[in-house]
């Protein structure tokens, strides 16, 4: 499997299809999400290396970002 360190829209729709609306990246190399993303469910970015969210983002559920070093929202 290869290693997406940066994930694309196509790539995030495509993982959202396959779980309900959710998005889960928990303990991925995922660094960096899209702008522009839009998650119906559930994002979940436990364990990641993802220390920020992009300006443009939709989360239709939960966002779960435990042990990541995210330490402030966009505004």
């Amino acid at each position: 499997m290869q290693t997406i360190r940066r994930l694309s829209l196509e790539q995030a729709t495509l993982m959202m299809e396959e779980n309900n609306g959710n998005l889960d990246l928990s303990y991925t190399p995922i660094a960096k999400l899209p702008e522009g993303l839009t998650v119906g469910g559930s994002l979940i970015i436990n364990n990641t290396k993802i220390a920020q969210l992009p300006e443009i983002i939709s989360i239709g559920g939960s966002l779960n970002l435990r042990d990541t070093p995210i330490s402030e929202f966009p505004k």
